[in-house]
């Protein structure tokens, strides 16, 4: 996880896979990110992750420009925290 990047801000950390992004389930990272592209900027989202095991709810906000996704199937870099 890149420090400082929006995904580190949402407070996904290296090793979190995301599950379901606002409603929709993630099977793969092209899953994700074609939500992501379809979503509006600043908008507020809400992402299932799993983290060391278990389920985690996280609160974010897209940022203003999509990034590539990086880290492995997080997918995240389009997020800021709330």
């Amino acid at each position: 996880m890149v420090e400082e990047s929006a995904a580190d801000k949402a407070g996904l950390k290296a090793g979190d896979v995301i599950l379901n992004f606002d409603g929709h389930e993630i099977i793969d990272e092209g899953d994700l990110a074609e939500i992501i592209r379809a979503q509006e900027p600043e908008q507020e989202v809400t992402l299932s992750i799993k983290r060391d095991g278990k389920d985690v709810e996280i609160k974010a906000v897209l940022g203003k420009k999509l990034i590539q996704l990086q880290d492995a199937g997080l997918g995240a870099e389009a997020l800021t925290s709330t």
